[in-house]
């Protein structure tokens, strides 16, 4: 943190100082060239250099400007060019042209001042709202309690899914009335999120969504069913770690929808099997390919 806001400044005091030198450089040209062309009123083409430095860079370059316009101004008017004797008339002129300066850099500087603050103050908000609607994407799209993908997510990738080779599977956590009546919410809840880890360490999180209350969604690549087999009883294992007697029951679907009403009857299928495996006893998966 601390080395990048040295950075920072660095690069700020180099820009300043290219600034600056452009500055010098432009105001000289400026000069020689009203020298050359014995341009009769020269400070109407160095105060447009003036105001165009300031507007442009603020304070520091339209300093340097004024000094630039200023000396010049001097020499200009000055008997024999000596810088310091003048007839009253040019005395006279350069004390215009000295307030002029002045007035011109403090009204044009506090003018870009005032930009370069609503600029920053516009690049913060910029900032604030693109942080605000990542923000809002991510809890609009995602459960709070797992972390995993919600139904608005799934909405979003549906389209996604079609015309691939997957499989569905609906899975959900055998008794989990149970384990809130006997226990509370608060342990429903860290059972919830057993179960959301064992999913994803085994499919993977973007496969994964919350489908509502203690079911989950899964929806991966196409695989034999009895690969499918073997990760279910991968994630019944990492769910059942601490006590076996809570334990995981799942219904599945595997083929190619072709069309997003083959998607949602791949899901409802998925769903009847998962219920076909709690009738069965519990604790297993049950499902079929997908036939239309």
């Amino acid at each position: 943190m601390h080395f990048s806001q040295s950075a920072t400044s660095e690069n700020k005091k180099s820009t300043i100082f290219l600034q600056m030198l452009g500055t010098f450089c432009g105001m000289c040209v400026l000069s020689a060239i009203v020298i050359l062309f014995k341009i009769p009123n020269p400070n109407m083409i160095l105060i447009s250099g003036l105001v165009l430095s300031t507007s442009l860079f603020g304070y520091p370059s339209g300093s340097l400007a004024a000094l630039v316009m200023v000396g010049y101004s001097m020499w200009f008017f000055s008997t024999d060019h000596c810088f310091f004797r003048y007839t009253a008339v040019n005395a006279q002129k350069i004390a215009v042209i000295l307030l002029g300066v002045i007035s011109s850099l403090f009204d044009v500087g506090e003018v870009k001042r005032r930009q370069m603050t609503a600029m920053r103050a516009l690049k913060r908000a910029n900032a604030e709202l693109t942080a605000d609607n990542k923000e809002l994407k991510r809890v609009s799209s995602t459960d709070e309690l797992t972390g995993l993908g919600n139904r608005y997510s799934l909405r979003r990738k549906f389209k996604s899914y079609i015309g691939k080779p997957l499989c569905v599977m609906i899975a959900d956590i055998d008794n989990f009335k149970e384990i809130n009546d006997r226990f509370g919410h608060k342990i429903g809840d860290d059972f919830l999120e057993k179960a959301s880890n064992a999913l994803t360490s085994v499919f993977g999180r973007e496969a994964c969504y919350r489908y509502g209350g203690d079911e989950f969604l899964i929806i991966c690549a196409s695989m034999p069913p009895e690969v499918l087999q073997e990760k279910f009883e991968d994630v019944q294992t990492r769910f059942a770690a601490k006590d076996d007697r809570f334990t995981l029951s799942a219904g599945y679907v595997c083929g190619i929808a072709d069309k997003e009403p083959d998607l949602r009857q791949m899901m409802h299928r998925a769903d009847a099997y998962l219920y076909a495996s709690k009738s069965n006893g519990k604790k297993r998966l049950s499902g079929s390919d997908f036939v239309k």
